[in-house]
């Protein structure tokens, strides 16, 4: 079992806090929580990798639309690994919130062993952008908790063949969600990434212009190609999401809300995305 470590830090850790700081973020984002219509058709969400006090109301946005749309057997969740790594990084463990446990889909795990992957509990357990995502998906699920599972998805490699063999691997997969825990930009001391020394806001937000149109037209060798001039390893989960997308022949993105968050001499750009199938 992978326990909490976000729990009480990043988000609330008692049930009842928890459940009204995501109902909140609901009714301040969307204006309501969910409708029981399922009248959309997501197929994927990018979504933040922070805490819920800066985020949580922003990813209400995505996590409406999922709620909205039938469920799928598994949601495939990618989160970033906080050590540059060319493995693939999967788990076989349940995983624990303060809302209950989600299981973990084994079987599609072991789908994706290969010479380019491994079972690393170790990281899984160390860190949070999995974890974050979870709470969110459990109370737009909360009518179907016994059947949620996920699989879980830990990835900072920017090889380029590596990328696009999970991607492939991925888009084989029937009845999936993806659900991205991705920011689109980290800059500043903080996140060991300031590259820039004269015009910083301006070539900052100029840089986070061309790292949200590759997203939203889902244009994989552009961030690709971002990625690599700035060694910008956060993004490899977008970058497979985007090839995925390209294998399902999904071409666009819908922008829900986006921010350029900024504390002290740092900037976060985070952003609710959602892509739609075009069936």
């Amino acid at each position: 079992m992978r326990n909490p470590i976000a729990s009480g830090v990043l988000y609330e850790s008692d049930f009842a806090k928890l459940n009204s700081q995501i109902e909140s973020a609901f009714e301040k984002g969307t204006g309501s929580t969910p409708l029981e219509i399922r009248d959309k058709n997501v197929k994927a969400i990018i979504v933040p990798n922070l805490s819920y006090s800066l985020i949580s109301t922003m990813s209400s946005w995505a996590y409406k639309d999922i709620a909205e749309s039938p469920p799928p057997l598994t949601f495939i969740v990618l989160g970033s690994s906080s050590q540059k790594s060319d493995k693939i990084l999967l788990s076989l463990q349940d995983f624990s919130t303060p809302i209950g446990i989600v299981r973990n889909d084994r079987n599609l795990v072991n789908r994706l062993l290969d010479s380019n992957s491994l079972i690393d509990e170790t990281s899984h357990n160390s860190e949070t952008s999995i974890e974050l995502q979870l709470p969110l998906l459990q109370y737009v699920s909360k009518n179907s908790l016994d059947g949620l599972r996920i699989l879980p998805i830990l990835t900072s490699t920017l090889n380029e063949t590596i990328i696009k063999n999970l991607a492939l691997k991925l888009s084989k997969m029937d009845n999936v969600i993806f659900i991205i825990s991705s920011n689109l930009l980290s800059y500043g001391p903080l996140y060991n990434f300031a590259p820039f020394r004269y015009n910083v806001k301006t070539e900052l937000e100029n840089l986070n212009n061309r790292i949200l149109e590759s997203v939203l037209t889902v244009n994989f060798i552009d961030l690709l190609s971002i990625a690599n001039k700035y060694d910008f390893y956060s993004v490899s989960p977008i970058l497979v999401l985007l090839e995925v997308l390209r294998l399902k022949n999904i071409r666009t993105g819908d922008i829900l809300s986006h921010d350029l968050i900024q504390q002290d001499k740092n900037f976060v750009s985070v952003a609710s995305i959602v892509y739609n199938s075009n069936i």
